[in-house]
């Protein structure tokens, strides 16, 4: 009988960079990726897509685990001699945005040695390949069997703020009306077309409001996040970096400190200049979270209500500590 086959060696040493959509991944990608040998982030969705369609059953575990580490060798691969790589200017993702895109477009033409990657188990460099991924850490448990040293930093946001920007991006009806720009395998039952994380509340989905699926959606999310960390062994968890959106924003340098100790790097002399152009540190303005709550409780029953506070409730009884959900 054939089987997958799940290799045992990697080229690359991979940084997942995590978070529910909206939370502010790129801005930390920017800075994570100021600290000294960490390549610049990539986005390549088909490493969020393979988790859940393995946990929905889609794809089983040994060609989920294949896949992850194929895509993400080939992808640390290209980005070392310079293929592929993003030049559009206002994508977070394009290295003209990295404060070293001369570095990247000059690899493009450097002529390719393969014997100094050929049968190698190292990584590909000394640097670091980070990858930004959305609602991945709930199915992060197949990335964990796929590469053994990997590095996590899961982003955090307070809740009000991702709702508001869940609404702004119109993410309660773009499933709905089958939008292509929307890139992501979406699951059908009787009729009724919803994201994988809907899973067993379909109905209630589907008969929601605009609000009200925002609500739901985010809020399974961010239950989904508590509920697998805490299913990790201290071995795992130690692999993830919990990062809040709120002290990455009003206390920068002490979130870069923590970035330095975990990934034992310091941090680059790009470093204050990326600081400089993403405005940070800077004190948020509690009084818009007041103007996003109003507007999120138009038109929803009082069950969405009460959602909404139970995760401001969870969200405010552990921020700012380090490294809990």
């Amino acid at each position: 009988m054939t089987s997958i086959n799940v290799r045992t060696k990697s080229l690359a040493k991979p940084i997942i960079i995590d978070g529910i959509a909206r939370t502010g991944k790129f801005f930390l990608g920017k800075l994570l990726c100021g600290l000294e040998n960490i390549e610049y982030f990539q986005y390549v969705s088909a490493l969020e897509q393979i988790p859940y369609l393995n946990k929905l059953g889609a794809i089983n575990e040994d060609a989920a685990i294949s896949l992850l580490q194929i895509i993400i060798d080939e992808h640390a691969y290209n980005m070392s001699i310079g293929r592929n790589i993003n030049l559009r200017y206002d994508d977070g993702s394009s290295v003209n945005n990295s404060l070293e895109a001369e570095l990247y477009i000059n690899r493009a033409q450097m002529p390719i040695d393969l014997n100094s990657f050929i049968d190698k188990s190292s990584m590909i460099s000394n640097r670091l390949s980070p990858f930004i991924t959305h609602e991945t850490f709930p199915n992060i448990k197949i990335f964990l069997k796929a590469f053994q040293d990997l590095k996590i930093v899961l982003l955090k946001r307070h809740p009000i703020d991702v709702m508001h920007s869940w609404l702004k991006r119109g993410w309660g009806k773009r499933y709905n009306n089958e939008d292509v720009l929307a890139f992501i395998p979406l699951l059908k039952k009787n009729n009724i077309v919803y994201p994988w994380y809907i899973s067993g509340m379909e109905k209630e989905y589907f008969k929601s409001t605009e609000i009200e699926r925002i609500i739901l959606s985010v809020t399974l999310l961010m239950d989904m996040e508590a509920e697998t960390f805490k299913s990790l062994s201290k071995q795992q968890q130690e692999q993830v970096l919990i990062i809040h959106y709120d002290s990455l924003v009003e206390n920068t340098e002490n979130e870069i400190q923590r970035m330095e100790k975990y990934f034992q790097a310091k941090a680059s002399t790009r470093m204050p200049m990326i600081m400089q152009n993403e405005n940070c540190p800077i004190q948020l303005q509690s009084d818009k979270r007041i103007q996003k709550m109003n507007e999120l409780s138009q038109n929803i029953s009082q069950k969405y209500i009460d959602l909404i506070l139970r995760k401001v409730v969870e969200y405010e009884s552990v921020y700012p500590q380090t490294n809990q959900i």
